[in-house]
């Protein structure tokens, strides 16, 4: 009997952009953050642990359309090998909008104060995207998307505030209760099996 669909959130590699302590949220355009040498490296090994975790031949992945998820899920698909389909790029996995911070220097940032009556996931900073949000728009598609699936493996690339959104989604969570604890580093595949 087939086992049940598992979902395997991945994380990009290290980017360009960590190295420089810049805000990444959705910047794209000149410029925009790339996978490092260091980034590469660990999506193959993200590939390779993969590899010991999925069913050969009933694997899909799907990945943020940002330019250093793409570049993640092409180095795993290649470390795959094998895969139902080619990778599927989806909007809804892109990082959390951060408006105007996105491209400055996150250690030059102040923090601001709340505002009353709102929990700080609710808040869209530098006129972006709040966590909330981002938890609704993930939540969204798990349950449209995922549904239509048949057992297998679903592996999706994605970034560390989707990542959290989508963990707490998968564990019947708000988003006022994301963990912002559990370490999602660059690289990582966190396996949850799907609640369907």
């Amino acid at each position: 009997m087939p086992r049940p669909l598992v979902l395997h959130l991945v994380r990009h590699g290290e980017t360009t952009w960590h190295r420089a302590g810049r805000v990444q949220g959705q910047w794209s355009g000149p410029g925009e953050p790339v996978l490092t040498p260091a980034g590469l490296e660990q999506a193959r090994a993200a590939g390779r642990e993969l590899r010991e975790r999925v069913d050969a031949g009933a694997v899909r992945i799907v990945s943020s359309d940002q330019t250093r998820a793409v570049q993640t899920a092409e180095v795993l698909a290649r470390e795959l090998g094998e895969v139902t389909d080619p990778v599927r790029l989806d909007p809804a996995w892109r990082e959390q909008r951060l408006g105007s911070l996105e491209g400055r220097v996150a250690a030059e940032l102040v923090a601001e104060p709340v505002p009353d009556g709102l929990d700080v996931s609710e808040v869209a900073w530098g006129g972006g995207e709040s966590m909330r949000a981002v938890h609704e728009r993930v939540a969204v598609w798990l349950r449209t998307e995922v549904a239509g699936l048949g057992p297998g493996d679903l592996v999706v690339v994605s970034h560390e505030h989707t990542i959290r959104a989508a963990l707490a989604v998968l564990a019947d969570r708000g988003w006022r209760d994301i963990d912002w604890d559990a370490p999602v580093p660059t690289g990582s595949v966190r396996s949850v099996p799907s609640h369907r």
